[in-house]
């Protein structure tokens, strides 16, 4: 019996704002975009607002995850008569607290309770299930066939954490940043996943998603490679409303107002040789998840689609950086 794949992928926190229109900065959406088959994309949780980011938001992305899931099993199952759910493929990607969701949603496919959230409580589950699959077998535990993490984070207590054990997921593959003195976002609890295939990388959180926000001025914070605007001379930036800007980049420390992040900046890091390696690492982590979904997971892609780590406002910025870094 031929088998069929579905997918679903979830993005990181804020991608509704820093996601490019055509969707060439997240890996998650270009992983989406070049998968064959049935699928699903859903935008991050709101990166602004504590119920936003930490409860509310997360949780209804779930919710809305696992019907997509069951819609997709029911529309599959009903365009082709002649197969059974086990011959549906069911695959989730997902970057930051989109990875933790995608980890929770595979939970809730393996565990016959109701869903996470009220609105879905006991016979309405039923209903929902058997209304979108016509097959009440589906609240048995159902088997994942792939799980691609882009930097798993856990800062979601209000909707519990994600159980790593996965037992009905076949194949993890996790590309995680790695402790070093350019590490970046100090502050998110390191998730570590026992049956994951791991790709160490050293790189910043938002670079193994696909946006490296190289040109985000970044005079709090902790994302180490940020402001590689100022690296490129001014005379580039032409009438670029940051080309006047007194920042620069080998002054930020001064700049740091949390104490939990001042010994990780380290100006002199940030470099034009450590952006290309950066730039290079962001582009391994979304070749690692893709060659485990082909390699393990026998994920078809129509091929690679266009990585372009900026906005479309920083374009001829990237092509000086491009050239000065040698990337």
């Amino acid at each position: 019996m031929a088998t069929h794949h579905i997918l679903l992928a979830i993005d990181g926190s804020g991608s509704e704002d820093w996601r490019r229109p055509d969707g060439f900065n997240s890996h998650v959406y270009r992983f989406y975009l070049d998968f064959l088959g049935r699928k699903e994309y859903l935008h991050g949780p709101s990166k602004f607002g504590l119920g936003e980011s930490s409860g509310n938001a997360v949780g209804t992305i779930i919710d809305n995850g696992v019907m997509l899931i069951y819609r997709m099993i029911g529309e599959t199952l009903r365009e082709h008569k002649s197969i059974t759910i086990d011959d549906i493929k069911i695959n989730l990607v997902g970057h930051s607290r989109g990875a933790f969701i995608a980890a929770k949603i595979a939970n809730i496919l393996q565990n016959p309770l109701p869903f996470i959230r009220p609105a879905t409580y006991g016979d309405e589950r039923v209903r929902l299930i058997k209304n979108n699959t016509g097959n009440s077998r589906t609240l048995d535990a159902i088997k994942v066939n792939f799980l691609g993490l882009y930097d798993f984070v856990d800062m979601t207590a209000q909707v519990g954490a994600a159980d790593v054990g996965l037992k009905n997921v076949v194949y993890v593959a996790h590309a995680q940043r790695i402790k070093s003195d350019n590490f970046s976002r100090v502050s998110f609890k390191a998730t570590d996943i026992p049956k994951a295939i791991l790709k160490p990388l050293d790189i910043s959180h938002g670079g193994i998603g696909g946006d490296p926000g190289f040109f985000n001025e970044v005079k709090v914070g902790n994302d180490l490679y940020c402001n590689a605007r100022h690296l490129v001379s001014k005379n580039s930036l032409g009438s670029d409303k940051d080309s006047t800007s007194s920042f620069n980049v080998f002054s930020i420390v001064k700049g740091i107002a949390d104490a939990s992040y001042a010994g990780y900046w380290n100006p002199t890091k940030n470099t034009l040789k450590d952006i290309k390696n950066f730039h290079n690492n962001s582009k391994e982590a979304d070749a690692f998840i893709r060659d485990e979904a082909d390699k393990r997971g026998r994920i078809v892609f129509s091929g690679t689609s266009i990585h372009l780590p900026f906005s479309y406002n920083d374009m001829n910025v990237y092509k000086e950086l491009k050239a000065l870094a040698g990337f």
